[in-house]
């Protein structure tokens, strides 16, 4: 599994770069704030449903990320969606609370 850091994540938005950001916590959570571009897909029994419709294109950038490093929530949605069969996923493994640990900003 490709993993991604935040100062490339940050790299990747600011340039325009298509990449698909992904929150796979609840939707309330991401209501409270997600990073720039994120859409809400949750991982729960719609998932894999809510992402084929959401990203049709298997060969599309997605970068999937939860709450921190201790989450592993980002981890299993990766690996949902590599069997799937999308060929370019990214687990940003510091998800939310390594966005802000780098003064780097929420939108709601």
């Amino acid at each position: 599994m490709k993993t991604i850091t935040t100062e490339e994540l940050k790299q990747r938005i600011d340039s325009g770069e298509p990449v698909v950001l992904v929150e796979v916590l609840p939707a309330d959570q991401h209501a409270k704030g997600h990073l720039p571009t994120a859409i809400s897909v949750p991982l729960d029994e719609r998932f894999n449903d809510e992402m084929q419709l959401s990203v049709p294109d298997r060969s599309r950038d997605v970068v999937v990320y939860c709450d921190s490093d201790k989450c592993l929530t980002a981890q299993v949605a990766a690996e949902r969606l590599t069997e799937l069969g999308y060929r370019n996923v990214f687990d940003y493994e510091e998800g939310k609370a390594g966005w802000k640990d780098a003064e780097l900003p929420l939108v709601q």
